[in-house]
């Protein structure tokens, strides 16, 4: 062979099948042969230059490079791709394509992302059945940790069997009832703010049940003189809201305090510049609820 010393297998022309073609530095080695597998030779391997485990591609016509990209693990089977696999389908061994899931064009997934948020237009969802019949239709118990929302609208928005009916939250007026109330004396004075009643809200109180219920204070009080009573009052660990009465007989009202079932309730109580007086009727009276749920035929 021209400008190829060191031959060691036959080359023939005229129909006759390689043996072996030596390719020299072309290969990695001088001894690097391609076997004709024709012939049955054993172990026919071809030795080209590249990276272990990977693929092998015509960069080129004329060019056989390693496909970095996209590596072969033979012991375990894996083929894995650093980038983007394009292909009309993707199908397993059992014969279910990407093609045939729910969204269609290799389109996993019906969800679409916002955010952190995910949503779905297209229908729809069932959880314990394959045909929902409503946006969300749930053939199951559901448990509801937080608050369960449902907006006010003029047509029924809660159906239990087919018997449906309106949830209208509101603030319902009751007829007010007292659910404290003291009428022993407590003397005051201008020189220091002095507690005059303390009341724990109790589950009893809240009749109906409400979330919160609204209440009234009423304190009554004789001065000294004609002067003013300050009064002060704080639930739990809250600001200290204060009213101010003025007279010889003094009446205070404070109306428009929500409260909860524990919540305790604190009055405090002293007079203006150097009178005395004597604090002689306390009450609190539950004035309204709120936040109660009813349910209205429509």
């Amino acid at each position: 062979m021209k400008g190829q010393t060191g031959v060691e297998y036959l080359l023939m022309i005229g129909g006759v099948l390689l043996t072996a073609i030596v390719i020299g530095a072309y290969l990695t080695t001088a001894a690097s042969k391609i076997y004709n597998e024709v012939t049955g030779t054993s172990g026919a391997t071809l030795y080209v230059n590249g990276v272990t485990n990977s693929l092998a591609y015509w960069k080129d016509p004329s060019t056989l490079d390693s496909a970095t990209f996209l590596t072969v693990n033979s012991s375990t089977g894996t083929l894995t791709a650093n980038g983007k696999i394009v292909a009309n389908d993707v199908c397993t061994t059992a014969g279910k394509c990407l093609s045939t899931v729910s969204g269609g064009g290799g389109d996993t997934s019906a969800w679409k992302q916002n955010g952190a948020a995910i949503y779905y237009t297209g229908g729809n969802v069932g959880i314990g059945t394959a045909n929902p019949g409503y946006p969300l239709d749930i053939n199951g118990d559901v448990q509801v940790s937080e608050t369960l929302h449902a907006k006010t609208v003029d047509t029924n928005n809660l159906c239990f069997d087919g018997n449906c009916a309106r949830i209208i939250p509101i603030t319902l007026l009751v007829p007010g009832h007292t659910i404290f109330k003291d009428t022993s004396h407590h003397s005051v004075n201008s020189n220091e703010w002095k507690q005059i009643a303390e009341y724990t809200v109790k589950e009893s109180d809240m009749d109906p049940p409400a979330k919160h219920i609204r209440i009234k204070i009423s304190v009554t009080a004789d001065l000294s003189k004609f002067d003013s009573l300050f009064l002060r009052y704080q639930i739990n660990d809250g600001p200290m809201n204060q009213v101010v009465g003025t007279g010889t007989h003094v009446t205070i009202t404070k109306g428009d305090i929500y409260v909860n079932s524990g919540d305790t309730i604190k009055m405090y109580a002293k007079t203006y510049y150097n009178s005395t007086g004597t604090v002689n009727g306390i009450s609190i009276t539950q004035t309204g609820i709120q936040g109660k749920i009813i349910f209205q035929d429509s």
